[in-house]
């Protein structure tokens, strides 16, 4: 079901040459549909998607997960989160996906387990030192497993007004 929906967006981007917005639009649209289905007819679509936390560490996680999506916020217990210790729990070797911050993750042992075969592959939008032009092991990697996106998501029309609400909320209690 996922791979469809994915392979539909793709298809109306594509074909019909619809523009980010727009598409972000038909996004919503069919999010509140699966939630429509899901809470109002008892019909449940992503019946083996897990959904969990940083507190979340039972056994069965680590066994049957087989990609894991970082989606955290940037704190100082965060940092160096996802690490090769971390991901050794994993059961299975396992494809992670990280657009939380590249913080988050220590880049040197996500290349290590790459090389060691645990991670098959590593997607990312974010990076250290990312806006700074200091060169690391991350960035000058040219490994096919790796596959680095650039960082828009703030660019979305969503992200956008929710950062200005925050500063109209932070200008209001001054």
């Amino acid at each position: 079901m996922l791979n469809d929906v994915k392979k539909y967006l793709a298809f109306l981007q594509f074909e019909k040459k619809l523009s980010q917005n727009t598409l972000e639009s038909y996004w919503l649209d069919l999010k509140h549909y699966i939630e429509y289905l899901e809470n109002e007819k008892n019909i449940k679509i992503f019946k083996d998607i897990k959904i969990s936390d940083d507190s979340y560490t039972d056994d069965d996680f680590f066994e049957k997960t087989d990609i894991l999506s970082i989606n955290i916020n940037l704190e100082d217990r965060n940092i160096d989160y996802i690490n090769k210790e971390y991901i050794n729990k994993f059961k299975k070797n396992i494809l992670i996906v990280n657009t939380a911050r590249g913080e988050v993750v220590n880049e040197d042992d996500i290349l290590d387990t790459i090389t060691e075969g645990k991670v098959l592959g590593y997607g990312t939008d974010v990076i250290k030192e990312e806006h700074t032009p200091k060169a690391t092991n991350l960035k000058i990697t040219s490994d096919p497993r790796i596959i680095r996106t650039p960082h828009v998501g703030g660019t979305a029309i969503s992200a956008q007004e929710k950062a200005y609400s925050r500063v109209i909320e932070k200008i209001d209690k001054i």
